[in-house]
Formats: C-alpha cells, structure tokens, sequence
C-alpha cells in the first residue's frame, strides 16, 4: 500500500458504528478525524476516548476528510450517502444498500458520476472461511447441486427498522449469489410476522443451472448458529461462520459388513472428513483495509452497489412471496 494516508469519518456511533471507529483508529495509513451521530453527549464521550473530533453538522465532515464509513439506521443510507457522494468522498455503507430499489439505483449513478468507491458493508464476504470456500469453489472442480443456509438466534434489538431478511437473510443471499453467479429463476418463501416485519423466514431459491438453495434467517430462536453447507458431486462442504472453520465431507463411502448375528445388517461408513485450513480474522477489520485499499490503490469493490442491488433485489422478491 502506498504512504498515502486516508482521513476518514464515521457517520452513525452505534454498535456498528463503534466497531469502526475501533478498527480505524487502530489502521496504519489511515486518519480518523472525526465522528457524527445525533446523540451529543454519546458521541461526545466516544470523540474523547478516541481523541478525535465530534462533528454537530455533516457539512462540517466534507472538508475534512477523504471518506466516510456510513453507520447510520437503513432508512437513511440513501440520503446520507447522496450527500457524501455528490461532494466527492468515498463511501463504506453498511448493508443494506438502500432500503428500496430506486434509492439504489441513485446512489449506483451517483457514485459513477462524481467518480465516488463505494462499497458495501456485506462483511461476511470477508471472512475468511467464506474466501476460503469461494476460493475451492473457484477452482471449476466442483458442481454444486444444493446449498443449505442457517443464521438463526435469539435478539435483534439493535435492529429495528428493517426485518429478518433485510437484517440477517441478507448476508446468506449475497454469499450464496456471489457463489452461484446466476440470478435465482424462482423464489418462495415462508415466515414468522412478528410486531412490525418478520421475525422468522425460510426461503427456497432455484437457480437457471439447477441449483437449489435453501436460507433460513430467524431472531426468535433459541440456539444461536450460522452455518453454511454446500452440496457438490464430490462432497459436502460445510463452513461455520462464528468459529471460521471449513470441512470437507466426501461422498466416497466404505461398507462393512457387521457380525452376522447382528440386527443391523449393513453398516455404510463415511470415513473421509477433511478439516481445511482456515487462517482467522476480523473480517470487519479485513473489509475497513479493502475499502481504504480501493481509495488509495484502486481495488475493485469485493462487494460493489451493483452487486449489492442484486441481493437486496431477491431479498424482496422473498419478502413479495411471503
């Protein structure tokens, strides 16, 4: 990376938004000049530890720095991001894009008129596990026939206005697409409808090649877990995003004939597991260096706008078949 140091502000001091301003102030080439949220006396505290600026107008942000992490609640990204756009300054913004198709396809325009990176804050594209099966996956030695995805648990609160498939589905969609590469020819759904939007959804997707793919996102149940497997001609492999840990189980089967007093007949042994070598990370930290690494030497969005339409797209064909 060149010496060219980068100064950037977070917009929005919330969860996210803390996480952020944690990794930046911590990044080598990188400046974190400042921070904006609407609550004063919070983001005063968090301007103070981190010794950097609390901004009171996010016209005082544009002068100063060179790109913005943008944290802020779904329903604002589009018009927080249009106004750092139409000013020239880069844009990391959390997922998701916008929150309807229209605010996306501006913002797609935009960042291509002034000439703005954006990408998309769709992390689990950065972890490390997920590189690693898209890596396998890459190598054109296997088919896939089916994936299965599970991101379920209990909470959500931080959360709250936008549901299950926007929040958590959404994730699976983009990895299962950028896996897949096709457009899902068919789309169905089923869900829990809590208070306000859903709580619960199980979606089936099939692919123009074939492929099926099975997602499940819920914030109602009890055991926490995020998984992904996928089916191919060779074996199954099965990535676990909270410990980054890939498996490969193969479809090679040994029969072994039991005791012929035994009630069990024939017993079918799967005896090849393999264990692929993960190395760990952050993978928000991961996603923060690729963002400054578009601005300073002009990477390609892992996760563009472009891309990141195309999951909120069959994210709301889901939530239309509901």
């Amino acid at each position: 990376m060149s010496d060219r140091r980068i100064k950037v502000a977070v917009i929005g001091a919330g969860s996210m938004g803390q996480n952020h301003i944690r990794i930046f102030s911590q990044m080598k080439h990188v400046d974190l000049i400042g921070i904006y949220d609407l609550n004063k006396e919070g983001s005063e505290k968090i301007a103070s530890n981190y010794n950097c600026k609390r901004y009171a107008d996010l016209s005082e942000v544009t002068s100063e720095v060179d790109a913005v992490s943008i944290c802020t609640p779904s329903v604002t990204h589009h018009d927080v991001s249009k106004y750092f756009i139409e000013n020239g300054i880069h844009c990391l913004i959390e997922k998701p894009l916008a929150t309807n198709e229209a605010d996306a396809e501006d913002l797609i325009a935009l960042g291509k008129k002034h000439d703005v990176k954006i990408l998309v804050g769709h992390v689990e594209q950065f972890n490390p596990a997920v590189m690693q099966v898209k890596k396998i996956l890459e190598s054109g030695e296997f088919k896939i026939n089916h994936i299965t995805a599970s991101r379920v648990g209990m909470g959500g609160a931080r959360i709250t206005d936008v549901g299950v498939v926007d929040d958590i589905m959404i994730h699976d969609l983009d990895v299962v697409l950028s896996l897949v590469k096709e457009t899902p020819s068919h789309v169905s759904a089923q869900a829990v409808i809590g208070p306000n939007s859903e709580d619960l959804c199980t979606a089936l997707l099939k692919f123009p090649s074939g492929v099926v793919a099975n997602l499940t996102a819920s914030r109602i149940t009890h055991k926490r877990n995020r998984i992904l497997e996928v089916d191919t001609d060779k074996g199954v492999i099965v990535l676990n995003y909270f410990t980054q840990e890939v498996e490969f189980h193969h479809h090679s089967q040994n029969t072994m004939e039991q005791d012929p007093l035994s009630m069990l007949g024939t017993a079918v042994l799967d005896t090849r597991v393999e264990k692929v070598l993960v190395r760990r990370s952050e993978p928000l930290t991961t996603e923060l260096s690729h963002f400054i690494s578009m601005i300073v030497n002009g990477d390609s969005a892992i996760v563009s706008a472009e891309q990141a339409l195309k999951a909120l797209s069959t994210a709301w064909k889901i939530k239309s078949s509901i």
